[in-house]
């Protein structure tokens, strides 16, 4: 027994200290319900009147810090054990039914690609392809075809960034002047490309000068269609997309097919028509809402610099996306195989393979918008918890909610991949466009390859387009340019080496894989550091 009569202080039985300890832990709580640390905590404790001797005593702790580390670690367990209050989750029935509106939204922007390979098989024509051109002419329209996205694509994503700078700061009277001062600036690029294109081309020869004038033809009308269809991109009205597109594919079959126009007339009549009708449609549409234009060219004008310095991150992201889309087409477009007569020479196969494997990505594509929005919608509402044991918590449920959304990108990929296939294998045995598909020996392995890196590419993108939105726009970069050089050196290396331009499809799956390896490393650090990110988004 201990000798109480020698002055020794009686040591506090186990239990006590536990109750006391859980006593000193409700305090803590009543005077702060979300305490950021463990110095929080001890100071708390000090000005309930504890100091070190006390603390001993009654809790047999030697300092009120260490009290402190264990009152904290019991506020920690206690909150990782309930659900995060102050994050208020809306009601499922309208989460999904927003999510399914979403994910239609999104399905809507793939179908005038699925309209035109439909146009190609059923009428060997569309606005700007024809299936009896002929290989020169073949490659001229693809290096159009990459031109007019590449001098489009910055303008578009750019455009549909300041729209939504503009209405969300209430000035939607500038939208309409800005888009058009816009548009009229990537026309006047796509006309200085051209100059530049036919000049270069009879300085240092890369096709015969017809050929490059032939593709001149086809990049003006090409990019009027693009920026024309910007209005409708931006107010979410993309299956006026499709309306406008069969106009033009109309147009061109009945211009060539019974007024006997040359095919290349019939199209740049039809580009040039569809982008009236897109540009009729989109001004119908912000009239709706905007008033007149009149003053607001002259305000516009003296915001454009700033406005555009916000654009520039977008305007790139643009340009990249279809520089990685085309990189392996060049690589393929450029291979010395069997035939190589100029520097570039067009693949059909190889083109063939590829169109029918970007009809895997509307499946998966549409589902990205809705899981956009579903994360960031989760990330605005958990800006209201600051406490450090809780941010633990919400780090470890957004890994939770991105992992599923990684499964249920996975699991649309699966069935979009089987669909495909099932597809093509019946129509490989129809009379009528079983030529057409890419099941053969030929354009198999290339096919099989493109559906699964596009699939892929779906989430790299997701991945991408999330790091824009928690504000690392640098990061996003930075890896799709990486990305195109690692999609140039392994498909350079491919079909140099072996000899094969079908294998300029392995550097567009390398490329998808670096893309995805780096973008989902990047933003689980970025979800690590949850509380600093939610900071920068406010």
């Amino acid at each position: 027994m201990p000798d109480v009569s020698s002055g020794q202080r009686l040591p506090t039985p186990a239990g006590e200290r536990s109750l006391g300890v859980s006593s000193v832990t409700r305090q803590v709580l009543e005077a702060n319900p979300q305490p950021q640390d463990v110095m929080n905590v001890a100071a708390l404790i000090e000005s309930f009147g504890y100091g070190d001797r006390q603390v001993e005593e009654q809790f047999g702790v030697p300092t009120v810090f260490e009290l402190a580390e264990t009152v904290y670690a019991e506020i920690t367990r206690t909150v990782a054990s309930e659900p995060v209050t102050g994050v208020e989750t809306p009601a499922w029935g309208a989460t999904i039914m927003e999510m399914v509106g979403q994910f239609f939204h999104g399905l809507t922007f793939a179908l005038p690609m699925a309209v035109s390979i439909a146009a190609m098989v059923f009428l060997n024509i569309s606005f700007a392809a024809y299936t009896g051109f002929n290989l020169e002419q073949a490659t001229a329209l693809a290096l159009a075809t990459l031109f007019s996205f590449l001098v489009t694509g910055g303008f578009t994503q750019g455009m549909a960034y300041i729209y939504y700078i503009l209405v969300g700061s209430k000035e939607r009277d500038l939208v309409e002047a800005t888009l058009w001062l816009m548009m009229r600036w990537g026309m006047g690029l796509s006309v200085l490309l051209c100059v530049v294109l036919l000049v270069l081309d009879g300085i240092f020869p890369i096709l015969p000068f017809g050929t490059m004038a032939f593709a001149v033809l086809y990049v003006i009308p090409l990019s009027a269609m693009w920026l024309s269809y910007t209005g409708m991109y931006v107010l979410r009205r993309e299956y006026f997309l499709t309306i406008a597109t069969a106009i033009a594919i109309g147009v061109a079959y009945y211009l060539h097919q019974y007024r006997h126009w040359t095919v290349t007339l019939a199209q740049i009549a039809a580009m040039g028509i569809g982008s009236l009708v897109s540009v009729a449609i989109a001004v119908y549409l912000f009239r709706r809402q905007i008033g007149t234009e009149g003053r607001q060219e002259r305000i516009v004008r003296s915001r454009i610099s700033h406005l555009a310095y916000g654009a520039a991150p977008y305007f790139a992201y643009g340009i990249l996306y279809f520089a990685f889309i085309f990189a392996d087409r060049l690589v393929a477009f450029t291979t010395n195989t069997a035939f190589l007569p100029y520097g570039i020479w067009f693949r059909g196969p190889y083109e063939l393979a590829m169109d029918w494997a970007l009809l895997c990505l509307i499946l998966p594509m549409g589902a990205v918008e809705p899981m956009i929005s579903l994360t960031l919608g989760w990330l605005t509402r958990a800006d209201q918890v600051t406490s450090e044991s809780r941010i633990v918590v919400l780090i470890r449920r957004l890994k939770a909610i991105y992992g599923t959304t990684l499964l249920i990108f996975a699991g649309m990929a699966i069935v979009s991949l089987i669909a495909m296939r099932v597809g093509l294998d019946l129509a490989s045995t129809s009379p009528l466009i079983g030529k057409y598909t890419p099941l053969n020996e030929h354009t198999n392995f290339t096919y099989t390859v493109a559906s699964v890196a596009y699939t892929a590419l779906v989430i790299g993108l997701y991945n991408v387009l999330l790091l824009f939105t928690l504000v690392r726009p640098v990061i996003a970069l930075r890896t799709m340019a990486v990305a195109i050089l690692v999609d140039f050196g392994v498909g350079l290396a491919a079909t140099r080496f072996l000899n094969s331009e079908n294998l300029a499809v392995l550097g567009l799956a390398a490329g998808v894989g670096y893309m995805l390896v780096v973008t989902t490393r990047a933003l689980v650090h970025l979800m690590n550091t949850i509380d600093y990110t939610l900071y920068q988004l406010t």
